[in-house]
């Protein structure tokens, strides 16, 4: 059978049509289309075909498997496709609480802190949200940064166990001021190449300090205004003085002065 010219390109337009409109339909069921940096597209998964299958489904090259809210706003579920691992988004409680967060819902095994209303929340090995309150660290906790642990209801932190830390210092050569973030320090005179004065914030119940002679140089501690160190004074406002190198001296504060709970070599009254 002989086709003529104007028949080749007649069936030529048809193919071309055909092939054109499944790239269409093709197109719409299967649209190339990235997720959104730090998130998905909901176009894309508004778009994806629904598989009612009876085999086994397969997903290649590491992708992860994701399940959304019919809304598509919310990953729902989530099976890692490097390692296989399944993560199940954290409840309507942890997700619901406002403040400033590290999100842990796909993490596992890691503490949340929050800055508003909850204050920890925690989750397991599977990114499952366990609960707020306390929790279970085993392993280290590291603060940077002078962050703080506190108890806002009595200000006491209670610690079960053994507690290891470093001994914060001040080592000045020249007189220093001492304010109430220097509670808990031991205060030297590291460097002075004479006599020195280590001045006390005024008081308030719970600051200590310590102060340690380290060069052979003298130390004279002074309090603020008419606050009195106790049983080392004979009234309020006199200052006390170290007697030779390596002398200790630590006190806290209660409401009627300064109190030397921890004493070595001669402090004299030097008022």
């Amino acid at each position: 059978m002989n086709i003529s010219k104007e028949q080749w390109q007649k069936i030529g337009g048809i193919v071309l049509t055909a092939v054109l409109g499944i790239a269409a339909v093709l197109g719409w069921w299967f649209p190339v289309s990235q997720p959104e940096q730090g998130g998905f597209s909901p176009q894309a998964v508004r778009e994806r075909i629904a598989i009612d299958s009876r085999e086994d489904s397969y997903v290649y090259n590491g992708a992860d498997v994701r399940w959304y809210s019919d809304d598509h706003s919310t990953e729902i579920h989530r099976i890692d496709g490097a390692g296989g691992v399944e993560f199940a988004a954290p409840t309507a409680q942890a997700t619901a609480t406002p403040g400033v967060v590290v999100d842990c819902s796909h993490v596992g095994n890691c503490l949340e802190v929050r800055i508003a209303s909850t204050p920890v929340a925690y989750y397991d090995s599977s990114g499952n949200y366990v609960g707020a309150g306390t929790f279970d660290v085993q392993g280290d906790i590291t603060l940077e940064n002078d962050e703080t642990i506190s108890n806002s209801t009595d200000g006491i932190v209670a610690v079960s166990g053994s507690l290891s830390y470093k001994h914060p210092l001040v080592e000045t050569s020249e007189s220093y001021t001492l304010t109430a973030e220097h509670s808990g320090y031991l205060v030297t005179n590291a460097g002075a190449s004479g006599t020195i004065t280590i001045t006390l914030p005024s008081l308030a119940d719970g600051l200590n300090y310590c102060v340690f002679e380290d060069e052979n140089q003298s130390i004279v501690i002074e309090p603020d205004g008419t606050d009195q160190i106790l049983s080392e004074t004979n009234a309020g406002g006199d200052s006390i003085t170290s007697g030779a190198q390596f002398d200790v001296m630590c006190l806290i504060a209660i409401n009627s002065g300064w109190v030397p709970i921890d004493v070595i070599g001669t402090w004299s009254d030097t008022n």
